[in-house]
């Protein structure tokens, strides 16, 4: 069961003790408890509250935990020091402070209710009959310990930091052999969040059958270099070192050990041991590191949320998304269209986040000549672009084709009842023919609509409605809205 004592140690002091004064001084509200099964089966109690911060600041909480094993799994809370300092928050504090007490009403509740229960009382009778005393008064009495004083004998002992150097001789081979070591079981789970910026915020679970919050990468990256022994909870205590994870989680924590020594949380101390200064939950994934996080996240599949999308596995994969760009002719210009999913830039690569749960890899020296034109359809409304008729043949010659050697080109041109606008192929097609006439004075083809259509669209603009126009012409109330549609969308 989770006791104070649990509490303390997963925060520091002063957010004890502030998380207390919150508690006694009734600024939880909203407590409910929840019984529910993480995916490995196991029964949880989720709290959620809602507790009075600074001013006239609230925040929601949220805290589950095992209480058969007396572990707290996992805390939310949406204050500024919950995402910036290890541990529990005071507002979390606060709110196992009061689990604790509606646990204790709770259990008083039934104890009272096993009271009342007539065969309890029956039973309780009978024991006493026969001579049973409750609890172990029987047995209480004084006893006279004696105690003796043995004098240790001194020893001689290794020199600080000789015997840290051997251990990682002794126990580099022997680490399959170790009760503790759980040889290529331990799993580093990866969980990603897309920040505004063109970054991702990296948290981690670590286990083997159950996963726990990892809650400092960098004391985690100094035990796998002093090869200590840490225990996450009740289900998992194993010395670290390389050997004892997956093979697939081995280049992940590679790469968080160099990302602690280069951030200077994680140094060497006199005793050629390994210690961190700070303690940190989240790592920072920008252009710097990208490339290299990437690299040890390798095949492996991940859990990663987005600004659209809720939490689900995703993978990374190498190439281009098959993106498809529509070119729309019009009276006055020229339509692109293309939706180009949101991108992430490294060093060396890029990286686009598809809707298919997959993150695309490709080096940015393939797609240097398209790369200004990508994020330019990124930044735009809708992936829509405007060209004016002025700018066609300039886009035609010079973009257009560099553009079809990477993404499928759809060409299509848009018709109304009155203009039927060419092609630029064809208009190019045109000039070539006509000894290169200037593109000012080409003129546009225009077909002349059919009788037909255009009686509609002279009822149409006398204010008739459709179903009339219809009857007058004898034709189907669909073909006149279609008609009639592709007249306004020509005017819109």
């Amino acid at each position: 069961m989770i006791t104070k004592a649990d509490i303390k140690q997963e925060t520091n002091s002063v957010s004890y003790n502030r998380g207390k004064k919150i508690y006694e001084e009734q600024k939880v509200h909203a407590f409910q408890v929840q019984e529910m099964k993480d995916i490995f089966g196991y029964q949880l109690h989720k709290i959620t509250a809602v507790v009075d911060g600074s001013g006239k600041n609230m925040y929601c909480v949220s805290v589950s935990v095992d209480e058969e094993m007396s572990e707290i799994m996992e805390d939310d809370c949406d204050c500024p020091a919950h995402e910036q300092y290890w541990g529990l928050c005071k507002h979390c504090v606060a709110v196992l402070l009061y689990y604790l007490e509606w646990r204790k009403k709770e259990r008083k509740k039934l104890e009272e209710k096993v009271r009342n229960d007539e065969e309890h009382q029956e039973l309780e009778q009978l024991l006493r009959a026969v001579g049973v005393k409750k609890g172990m008064e029987e047995f209480q009495g004084e006893h006279k310990i004696v105690r003796k004083v043995v004098k240790p004998t001194p020893k001689a002992e290794t020199s600080p930091g000789f015997s840290e150097l051997l251990s990682h001789y002794v126990m580099r081979d022997q680490v399959a052999f170790l009760p503790k070591a759980k040889a290529g079981q331990v799993k580093l789970e990866i969980h990603l969040e897309s920040q505004f910026d063109d970054s991702f915020r990296a948290e981690f679970k670590i286990g083997s059958k159950r996963m726990y919050v990892l809650k400092s990468v960098s004391k985690m990256t100094a035990a796998v270099k002093n090869m200590e022994t840490v225990s996450y909870g009740a289900q998992l205590s194993f010395l670290h070192c390389m050997d004892a994870f997956e093979e697939e989680s081995r280049p992940m924590v590679e790469f968080l050990s160099a990302y602690t020594m280069e951030c200077g949380s994680c140094y060497q101390i006199g005793t050629g041991s390994y210690a961190s200064c700070f303690d940190d939950r989240y790592v920072m994934i920008s252009v710097q590191n990208m490339d290299e996080f990437f690299e040890a996240v390798g095949s492996q599949e991940f859990f990663c949320r987005t600004n659209w999308r809720e939490e689900k596995l995703w993978h990374c994969q190498e190439g281009m998304p098959q993106y498809e760009m529509k070119l729309l002719r019009k009276a006055d210009g020229l339509k692109v269209q293309m939706y180009a999913d949101p991108i992430f830039y490294g060093r060396k690569y890029l990286y686009f986040l598809s809707e298919k749960n997959t993150i695309y890899r490709i080096p940015r020296e393939e797609i240097a000549e398209v790369c200004d034109f990508l994020e330019y359809m990124e930044r735009c409304p809708d992936g829509v672009c405007e060209i004016a008729k002025e700018d066609i043949p300039t886009f035609c010659q010079g973009l257009l084709p560099v553009l079809e050697e990477h993404f499928k080109v759809k060409k299509e041109e848009k018709q109304s009842p009155e203009v039927k606008i060419l092609s630029q192929n064809d208009e190019l097609k045109k000039q070539a023919e006509t000894k290169n006439k200037s593109a000012d004075k080409a003129d546009l083809d225009i077909e002349n609509a059919n009788s037909k259509n255009q009686k509609i669209l002279k009822f149409y603009k006398e204010g008739l409605d459709n179903r009339i126009i219809a009857k007058q012409l004898g034709l189907g109330v669909g073909e006149v809205k279609l008609v009639v549609d592709l007249y306004k969308n020509s005017l819109g």
